[in-house]
């Protein structure tokens, strides 16, 4: 079974934009259940970027995801993927901007590390 690993789009786009959580609940039901078989699954930094909001859906991750969901990147193998990512990152500053380059390389982003753990692991981002 493919596995996928979640961004923090997935919840806070969906919460805000196309699937509020008191109108849409068979949304969110589905994300857990999908959680539960171990369907999807997300990392820590994603975790803390739906936690500066303190808001709903903060909530609702609190109450419906195992604390097993968010997969720790503070492991050997991810970060050494992220230096890997990091160093590409750098050796193309030419083609993007390089304020681009430092939210990309923030530590506290959570995008670098999800590409850095699926690659790690195999896994698909959505």
């Amino acid at each position: 079974m493919v596995k996928y690993v979640l961004d923090t789009n997935v919840f806070i786009q969906a919460h805000r934009l196309y699937y509020p959580l008191d109108v849409i609940p068979s949304f969110w039901d589905k994300l857990k259940e999908f959680s539960l078989d171990n369907r999807i699954i997300s990392i820590d930094k994603v975790k803390n970027e739906i936690f500066r909001n303190d808001d709903i859906l903060t909530e609702w991750v609190q109450g419906n995801l195992e604390n097993i969901f968010f997969n720790t990147t503070n492991e050997e193998n991810v970060i050494v993927k992220y230096r890997e990512l990091s160093r590409w990152a750098v050796l193309n500053e030419n083609n993007y901007l390089k304020r681009a380059i430092d939210e990309f390389l923030d530590k506290d982003n959570a995008d670098a590390w999800l590409i850095s753990f699926c690659f790690s692991y195999g896994y698909n981002i959505r």
